[in-house]
């Protein structure tokens, strides 16, 4: 890597800090794909979700190439034979699994932590809205079909005998879920290797898709602002789509071809990030020079954001590697030079968790320079200073050197635009306190 290239890295990594220091949340862009496209990225984010691992770089990336009956795997950073060992024993478990809790030991042997992350987000937001839920819920009046898929029915094989089935009204099957993800927060529901815990995540499970699939969370989603934890509620019950995912491979698996992209990272050695400065920098460059509102906004930045200008004291050491989708799509289109000319169609690749904002610029850019379609089913990751963006050397068989400047360009903009938008977001508020604080001396001094 160039001195160039190294300096641009080194930038976007910068940035990428501050974006995370100012709690950005990207919007999520709806995907426009085919029905059979989007059947294969679900099943592909759930081998990528079951794969990944609790490793900082063990993100798995997952495309399934069905005119050869391949399936790629690829992980963040450098390639290990034990995702493969994984991979072999997972596939083996899918061809003998009766359902989905059949799964559970082995996700608990990869990643316990990344569960527990997730309970940890849904508890926090559910939290927040319980008692309202709960309220709006005993008031509520249940349709002829309010709930949707298989899911309520072993909620019922949960919480009770199975007689109940045909007996409990749907009012009562809504507040018996409502209050089982209660009860559940209370008693800090821990993932781990402990069979116990796999019952309690499965009723969790079923009891989040019971409520995330009835035509009462939804209504009252658009008309309370509860799209977080409906965001939640859906990251949480991923685990589920694995029910679909036996199914598909018990009747296609011994078809099926698993290869895993080998490589080894060069970019996999500690790094010094240094960001004393960095938000000012950018702030200036939104508001430059003498304004009357500064002190106000620096203050209001200070305190919504601690830390947002930059650690003064040591610098940051942290580790770059390549994400898993971005390592995956360099394989594939040196692999197969026949997918450049299949312009018009998506190529899904499944993520086992989001991609990152970083990688998700770079494969918009990477798309339209090449009029291509790689696509991922979550496009609105946060922001990731340990991204590694491929070198022009790896790109330039592909789009040249003009091309990977240009992507490097649009992801460096985009960063901008977006740090640009949040201290904007803040204007309005600093402006007011230069405001109050200009009238209240001016009255004070006359």
């Amino acid at each position: 890597m160039s001195s160039g290239q190294a300096e641009a890295q080194s930038k976007i990594a910068e940035d990428l800090w501050l974006l995370q220091k100012l709690r950005f949340s990207p919007d999520t862009l709806p995907l426009e794909i085919s029905r059979d496209a989007y059947k294969r990225v679900i099943l592909s984010d759930t081998i990528a979700l079951y794969l990944t691992t609790d490793d900082l770089d063990g993100v798995v990336a997952v495309f399934y190439m069905p005119q050869d009956s391949i399936l790629f795997l690829a992980k963040s950073g450098s390639s290990d034979p034990s995702y493969a060992a994984e991979s072999t024993i997972f596939f083996r478990e899918l061809a003998n699994a009766d359902g989905f809790e059949d799964l559970l030991p082995f996700l608990a042997r990869r990643s316990c932590n990344r569960v527990n992350k997730r309970i940890r987000k849904l508890f926090y937001y559910y939290d927040l809205f319980v008692d309202e839920l709960l309220r709006a819920a005993r008031e509520y009046e249940p349709t002829d079909t309010e709930f949707s898929g298989p899911w309520y029915r072993k909620f019922i094989q949960v919480v009770g005998t199975g007689d109940q089935l045909d007996t409990l009204s749907f009012k009562q099957i809504l507040l018996h879920a409502l209050t089982f993800c209660k009860d559940q927060l209370e008693t800090n529901l821990e993932f781990s290797d402990k069979p116990e815990s796999h019952r309690s995540f499965a009723g969790l499970l079923y009891a989040a898709s019971t409520l995330l699939y009835s035509d009462f969370f939804p209504l009252l989603e658009r008309q309370n602002g509860l799209t977080r934890l409906g965001y939640q509620l859906e990251k949480i019950t991923d685990y589920l789509r694995v029910s679909r995912l036996i199914k598909v491979w018990q009747r296609y698996g011994r078809d099926t071809h698993v290869k895993w992209v080998n490589y080894v990272e060069p970019s996999g050695v500690p790094r010094m990030l240094v960001t004393t400065g960095v938000g000012k920098r950018h702030l200036e460059a939104v508001y430059p020079g003498n304004r009357n509102f500064k002190p106000h906004l620096l203050n209001n930045m200070d305190m919504k954001y601690p830390g947002w200008n930059g650690e003064d004291s040591e610098p940051i050491t942290f580790v770059p590697c390549m994400h898993a989708e971005i390592r995956l799509i360099l394989y594939l289109m040196g692999s197969f030079t026949n997918l450049q000319s299949q312009g018009d169609e998506v190529l899904p690749i499944g993520c086992g968790q989001r991609s990152c904002f970083a990688c998700t610029l770079w494969i918009n850019e990477f798309n339209r320079v090449l009029q291509m379609k790689w696509t991922t089913g979550c496009n609105n990751g946060h922001p990731r200073y340990d991204c590694a963006l491929p070198s022009v050397e790896a790109v330039a068989p592909y789009i040249g050197a003009e091309g990977y400047q240009r992507i490097t360009l649009y992801i460096q903009q985009g960063i901008t635009d977006a740090i640009g938008a949040v201290i904007r977001s803040e204007y309005p508020d600093a402006e007011e306190a230069y405001l109050d604080d200009y009238f209240r001396n001016l009255r004070n001094s006359s």
